[in-house]
């Protein structure tokens, strides 16, 4: 039987509407008990109501069945149960009505009544179900039904047809469910689950198989896609999770929250941010929740949290009636405005839809008064919504709070609860009840206050990440990836699975396995093998004198020690004025010993000719791999192909360690110059490495380069490199600069393209475009000045008078604007630090050099991929740095290398080259 109860509970969850038809024993919410109580109690006075027009003897009330009451033909029928065909609806009124088929006969059709001011599809269709009832005992479907709702008894006709399909499929899966009772609908927690009094029962099934929908925020369509992808739980679709670069976000379209990532946090138990979102903080804080009946429209307690300096202040301001809600809002709004610098945060957009609605029934005053606080809100959830992910399984205040050590007075507390205690309040005045109220109310803005300040410390990179004294927050970046799908070494789980991967490598069978078949493979491997064993031509042998000193002790008493002869043989290269060729060298040397103290030693040639690799040779390897940006097994095939060379390993691999040792002191050279220098930029970039993210580092002034790479972003890197600097850094505004013992320039540049950013961003912010406009007229004749002599302080001087007036402008101002109030901050945090190079000979007003200089590293950044080591790295970054300096000079890197010198500007004054 399918009845209205069955089919109301249907709409917010199928499992619900099984349980109810199997007779399943529930736990009932206490909102669902108030509901019930005032659902009733409407019902009574809508009746009445609706019944007024009427006489006495035109309503049937209570007949045993409708069956029957239809007989009786009387205009109205109350409180009737249609049964028919697997159908019961309890109708709350029945209306006769003429119908426009045969011949113009009677009809009935349904009347709902509801308490809600607004009137929800749910409801249409139950109006629809009741019509369906009508239908099979009277024949006809009724064309229209009424829905009277809200505490004004309005009246909403609706056509019943449109949605008579859509009732008879969710009676046929109802009657579905039924028939096949011994297997329950798959639990899937939905919004109705807070009010529903099998939530209990749901929950623990729920998190004893970690269900998907655990996760609040996926919409049923989301969790259907993960489960026909085999996905089921929680932990399944956190390894669903793919970190990397995310693309870029549409002008105005705010980024997705990313369920999966939500996952890893609760897998993992860390709080992982995958930016650092903008939030802004004010001498004075104050935190904002509204409670209210949203259904009607209605706000009734405002609560506010005031904290300055550390002390907090509460305040609550409580509505009897819609007639004082004016009046609450207009004492919280004086308490707002009698704070200068503050900043008031909420939680969702609750408070604004509030703070909209006061600002239509304001008066001018009012309304300038709601801007100035809306330009000073912000939104907390939005700030941590899609940058920030906590271990919980929403986004919720009550969920993040918790989390964070948040508790409530109340164990049931929620907002479906409060609104069950106002309804119950305003059935029932209770001074009881108004102290929960009014005790949730202040809990939830202490709730919110925590939340903000962790979402701070997280911006301003300070939130406590020790294990035991609160919680662990990472970087979503250092999530390791668990794709497969890379070039590289693979991990698996068994040394099985290892061997039958390495059968599978393409090199591997093609040597091992096609050969025995392919007589084309055979012959390829046959040249491959007859290339290496090939000898080539001995271009020059040296045969190396006797020593003429022992290298231990000394002695001139060395003599041959026995007649065998040692030997090698050394690549390399030899350029001449119109190419290069290969040059092999065969040294031999006889075994000599010391008659002093016994030492058996070598010529001294035949040591100094090092390894078998020629200085040329590895000059000319790293010249392909740096300047080139050639990869190993292209300088290998480069080798082969041009000269003949057939190594049986990688070049570059042996070559790399012993080049970057040799040229380590140089690179320590370049870092002495900048330190001793006037002018240094620094920039940095993130670089990923095989086992995490890491970062590149570019220190640079006109000439010098160094790179220089650090597993994290913090500044310790500053210390060392600006060790004895004086001179001026210029940077960005990245907060770790702000920590270096020099003179700083900060890029204007940078802020001169967020200023721009904004400006396209927010058109019509007048403040925003007088701040601008001001700060052009101040900036343009410094760089006509700039243009004409250069960056001379003797010439620059004169438009310090200017800035001057600007700050003076900018700093007397109270902008309503929140961006205006942002670049006003930030200007005074930086006014020391935005107009240095006017006091100074040759220091640029922008950052641009260091820019081009992570240009030079990011270019290569791909051709590196993310196989490399860290060492591997560092070495390549010595001679990126030599490099780089060699351009900035304009000498040739091969030229250097092939000099075998270590100082580059010893090699580019010397006239030879």
């Amino acid at each position: 039987m399918v009845n209205n109860d069955i089919f109301v509970s249907f709409q917010d969850c199928k499992r619900k509407a099984f349980l109810r038809a199997a007779g399943a024993p529930g736990h009932p919410a206490d909102i669902e008990t108030v509901l019930l109580d005032l659902g009733l109690a409407y019902r009574h006075q809508a009746l009445k109501a609706f019944l007024a027009p009427f006489r006495e003897e035109d309503v049937l009330q209570d007949p045993p069945d409708m069956n029957t009451a239809l007989k009786s033909k009387r205009p109205v029928i109350v409180n009737a149960t249609a049964s028919v065909d697997g159908l019961s609806s309890l109708i709350h009124a029945a209306e006769r009505v003429k119908g426009v088929d045969q011949g113009g006969a009677f009809t009935y059709s349904p009347v709902l009544f509801i308490p809600n001011e607004t009137v929800s599809r749910a409801d249409k269709l139950l109006l629809a179900f009741n019509g369906l009832a009508l239908f099979s005992l009277q024949g006809l479907l009724p064309n229209t039904g009424k829905i009277i709702h809200g505490s004004s008894f309005k009246v909403l006709r609706c056509k019943i047809e449109p949605l008579a399909a859509e009732v008879r499929k969710l009676v046929a899966q109802i009657q579905a469910a039924q028939a096949d009772s011994a297997v329950a609908p798959r639990v899937v927690l939905n919004r109705h689950c807070n009010r529903c009094e099998f939530r209990p029962d749901c929950q623990l099934l729920a998190e004893k198989s970690d269900d998907l929908s655990l996760l609040r925020g996926m919409s049923e369509q989301e969790i259907e896609k993960q489960r026909k992808r085999g996905v089921t739980t929680v932990t399944q679709f956190a390894f669903t999770y793919r970190p990397g670069q995310r693309g870029k976000q549409k002008t105005g379209k705010a980024r997705k929250h990313d369920h999966a990532l939500q996952a890893v946090a609760i897998r993992d138990k860390k709080v992982y941010v995958l930016d650092s979102p903008t939030v802004p903080r004010s001498h004075a804080a104050l935190y904002l929740d509204i409670e209210g009946v949203p259904d009607r429209g209605f706000d009734y307690l405002i609560g506010l949290v005031a904290v300055v300096d550390g002390r907090e202040t509460t305040y609550s301001f409580w509505a009897d009636d819609p007639v004082q809600e004016t009046m609450i809002w207009d004492a919280c709004r004086r308490v707002i405005d009698s704070f200068e610098d503050y900043t008031l945060y909420h939680y969702g957009q609750y408070e604004l839809r509030f703070l909209d609605r006061m600002r239509r029934l304001a008066d001018q005053d009012g309304v300038a008064a709601i801007d100035r606080i809306r330009a000073r809100s912000c939104n907390v959830l939005a700030s941590l919504y899609s940058h920030i992910y906590f271990p919980t399984r929403s986004n919720g205040l009550k969920d993040i709070a918790t989390f964070l050590g948040a508790t409530w007075t109340a164990a049931n507390a929620s907002g479906i609860q409060s609104l069950a205690w106002r309804l119950a309040w305003e059935t029932h005045p209770d001074e009881a009840l108004k102290q929960n109220l009014l005790l949730y109310n202040l809990e939830d803005s202490v709730a919110l206050r925590r939340v903000t300040e962790f979402v701070l410390s997280v911006c301003e990179g300070a939130a406590v990440q020790l294990e035991g004294t609160g919680p662990t927050v990472a970087s979503a970046q250092d999530i390791p990836c668990t794709r497969q799908s890379h070039f590289g070494n693979v991990e698996f789980f068994c040394p099985e699975l290892t061997y039958i991967n390495k059968c599978a490598y393409s090199d591997y069978q093609r040597e091992k396995v096609y050969v025995r078949t392919s007589p084309a493979l055979r012959k390829s491997l046959r040249r491959k093998k007859d290339a290496c064993r090939r000898r080539l031509k001995i271009n020059e042998k040296v045969e190396c004198e006797r020593p003429q000193v022992c290298s231990r002790c000394g002695s001139r008493q060395v003599w041959i020690w026995g007649r065998q002869t040692y030997s090698k043989t050394v690549s390399d290269l030899r350029f001449t004025a119109s190419g290069v060729k290969r040059w092999v060298t065969r040294y031999s040397s006889l075994r000599y010993c010391c008659s002093t103290c016994g030492k058996s030693l070598l010529s001294d040639a035949y040591r100094a000719a090092g390894s078998r690799l020629g200085n040329n040779l590895s000059s000319w390897v790293m010249y392909q791999n740096i300047a080139l940006r050639q990869g190993y097994d292209d300088i290998d095939d480069g080798l082969k192909d041009m000269f003949g060379f057939t190594f049986t390993f990688s070049v570059l691999g042996r070559i790399k360690p012993t080049m970057a040792a040799k040229y380590q002191i140089t690179c320590d050279r370049l870092k002495e110059k900048l330190r001793h220098g006037t002018l240094i930029h620094a920039d940095e970039t993130k670089v990923k490495v095989k086992t995490h993210v890491g970062y590149v580092w570019a220190f640079t002034n006109l000439e010098e380069v160094v790179y220089i790479y650090t597993p994290t972003r913090e500044g310790i890197i500053l210390d060392e490199v600006l060790d004895g600097f004086h001179g001026v850094l210029v940077s960005d505004y990245y907060a770790a600069y702000d920590s270096a013992k020099c003179s700083q320039q900060k890029c204007l540049i940078h802020l001169i393209r967020d200023i721009n950013d904004d400006l396209f961003h927010s058109p019509f912010d007048t403040e925003l475009k007088q701040l601008a406009q001001r700060l052009v007229t101040v900036l343009k004749p410094i760089i006509d000045t700039i243009d004409k002599h250069g960056l001379k302080q003797y010439y620059l001087h004169k438009h310090k008078d200017d800035v001057t007036r600007y700050f003076g402008y900018l700093f007397a101002q109270a902008f309503e604007s929140e961006m205006a109030r942002k670049y006003q901050k930030r200007m005074q945090k930086f006014r020391d630090k935005l107009f240095v190079f006017l006091d100074h000979d040759g220091i640029p007003w922008n950052n641009n050099n260091a820019e081009n200089a992570i240009k030079g590293f990011a270019s290569r950044r791909r051709n590196l991929g993310a196989s490399s080591s860290e060492k591997g790295l560092r070495e390549y970054l010595v001679f990126l740095s030599i490099y780089q300096t060699c351009r900035r000079k304009n000498v040739s890197f091969l030229r250097f290398l092939l000099s075998g010198k270590q100082d580059i500007d010893a090699f580019a004054d010397d006239p030879s080259h």
